[in-house]
């Protein structure tokens, strides 16, 4: 947790050294991001440049999407959408440079003091590589059945990112997740039928700064309201330290 913790605190002292902040990938976490760097400092220069037209995830409804858009550019948000950056490689990533030149493959140069990196994660197989490599799919997530069982393995259960699904990759998913296998390895230990996953319709929450945000639920679009109440104000940090039972640091 310290390292956590000091990581956080350094990558603060690099955003109020920069004045100009490039925000590169335009899935979730970095509209979060762009948002939330422009809510807390209104004067910065935020652009959030993402290589596809829509915004946070493809599989929420248009008129989500298009909340995602209005919100960021009425916070000054300024977005370039459909471009990728073509030379990523070249810059410094979360550490403030002054002067950087941010390139797109549509031939856009933006000029930025501090580059941040949101392109999404891969799925790291470092720990079963070796012994399940012949149930992996190509992104390096295991293959599993309807119980979440890896396929061709009765004992052996993958969850959360890790688990070969068609959803999004998220923290409330893999709860779910956990729930299901949880059950399952009682039933198998109690010789009861398994119980099966099926994603349901999608339920995201996107915060846009700690004052407004927008979302749906399974399937169905919530406003600013919902998402204020129920993630801006503390990202659901207070709702994981009560499922570990711990209390909030103050």
């Amino acid at each position: 947790m310290e390292t956590a913790i000091q990581q956080y605190e350094d990558m603060v002292k690099e955003v109020q050294a920069a004045e100009r902040i490039v925000v590169v990938g335009g899935g979730s976490a970095g509209v979060e991001m762009a948002a939330e760097l422009k809510t807390d400092h209104p004067s910065k220069e935020v652009t959030l440049i993402h290589s596809r037209v829509a915004l946070a995830d493809v599989e929420l409804l248009p008129s989500v999407r298009q909340g995602v858009k209005e919100g960021l550019l009425q916070k000054g948000v300024q977005l370039l959408l459909s471009e990728k950056v073509s030379n990523l490689a070249e810059l410094s990533i979360n550490v403030t440079q002054k002067g950087m030149k941010v390139l797109t493959d549509k031939g856009s140069e933006v000029t930025a003091d501090l580059v941040i990196r949101c392109t999404g994660i891969r799925v790291n197989s470092a720990a079963y590589s070796s012994v399940l490599g012949d149930r992996l799919a190509e992104n390096g997530a295991l293959r599993v059945n309807a119980h979440l069982q890896v396929e061709g393995l009765q004992n052996v259960y993958a969850i959360g990112d890790c688990a070969h699904l068609q959803e999004p990759k998220m923290a409330y998913h893999a709860g779910l997740h956990g729930a299901v296998a949880a059950e399952n390895i009682i039933n198998t230990l109690r010789n009861k039928p398994l119980r099966s996953y099926t994603p349901g319709g999608l339920t995201m929450l996107v915060t846009l700064g700690r004052d407004s945000g927008i979302g749906q639920i399974n399937g169905y679009k919530v406003g600013s309201l919902v998402v204020r109440m129920a993630k801006s104000k503390d990202l659901f940090a207070g709702k994981s330290w009560k499922e570990m039972g711990q209390p909030i640091p103050q």
